[in-house]
């Protein structure tokens, strides 16, 4: 009887503290727009978060939490970018967790980005302002229909030459093409295991997959 009485005191403990924990979410939530009313300005007013946040058309678009293996991956090809454009000064790798504003209310976040010096991309005190000459985006579980569909789309359009679809469980690497006078993208190479990804627009720059992947879980 004492432990049954025990029992419902904890239950009746977590139920308060679910309830009041969905009320601060709710009345929180009161403090930013509703879905398909944010603006650049809502979007740049936000607190900085280890998550991927975007912006699409008064969308915002919240990404889970990149597991460790996504973060390994990204951090080995960011250095080998950095590396490889050191004595190139017609190229320029952006940060990490860099914003990318392809138009107006529409904001990405790529994993990677290399700018032309003298292109179209124009660095911001907040974010790059158009298209960049190349991108990558990493794979997450929540991402898929985003990096493989609507960045493919939104991509292609915005006008990035190169763009970089990078799947961690697969062990692969998607390059997509812009031809000049396209709007789309052109599949060029898929390369998995121990293959070697090498980039058209970044001549020169090549990825060996096993040393890429080596060690993730």
């Amino acid at each position: 009887m004492v432990a049954m009485k025990n029992q419902d005191a904890a239950q009746e403990r977590f139920d308060v503290r679910t309830t009041a924990h969905s009320i601060y979410v709710a009345e929180v939530a009161q403090l930013f727009p509703p879905q398909g009313e944010w603006t650049e300005q809502d979007y740049f007013a936000l607190p900085s978060s280890d998550r991927s946040v975007e912006l699409w058309d008064g969308t915002l678009l919240i990404g889970e939490t990149p597991t460790d293996d996504h973060q390994a991956v990204r951090a080995r090809l960011f250095a080998a970018l950095e590396a490889f454009c050191a004595g190139q000064p017609a190229l320029q790798v952006q940060p990490l967790d860099s914003v990318l504003r392809l138009a107006p209310n529409q904001i990405r976040k790529p994993d990677l980005m290399v700018l032309a010096a003298d292109g179209a991309a124009k660095r911001q005190p907040t974010h790059v302002d158009g298209p960049p000459l190349w991108v990558a985006e990493i794979l997450s579980p929540d991402s898929v229909r985003r990096d493989e569909i609507d960045k493919v789309m939104d991509y292609a359009q915005a006008g990035i030459v190169e763009y970089w679809l990078i799947d961690v469980s697969a062990r692969s690497v998607i390059r997509y093409e812009l031809h000049e006078g396209r709007s789309d993208y052109t599949m060029a190479q898929t390369t998995q295991d121990a293959g070697q990804a090498c980039s058209e627009v970044l001549t020169g720059f090549c990825q060996n997959l096993s040393g890429l992947f080596n060690a993730l879980r």
